[in-house]
C-alpha cells in the first residue's frame, strides 16, 4: 500500500520535475531568439536570467 503510494509520488515529483524543466528551456530560448533577433548575442541575452534563476 504505502509502496504505491509512494511510487505515484515520485512519479508526480519526475512530471513536475519534466514540465519545469521544459517550461525553463522555452523560456531561454525565447530570450535567446529575441535578443538574436535585436542583433545581440546569445550571452548577453542568457546572462540577465542567469541572475534570475
Amino acid at each position: 500500500m504505502l509502496n504505491k503510494v509512494v511510487k505515484q509520488l515520485s512519479v508526480a515529483t519526475a512530471t513536475v520535475g519534466l514540465v519545469t524543466l521544459g517550461a525553463t528551456f522555452a523560456h531561454i530560448q525565447t530570450a535567446n531568439a529575441a535578443a538574436i533577433r535585436s542583433g545581440f548575442n546569445s550571452n548577453t541575452a542568457v546572462r540577465p536570467y542567469k541572475s534570475n534563476l
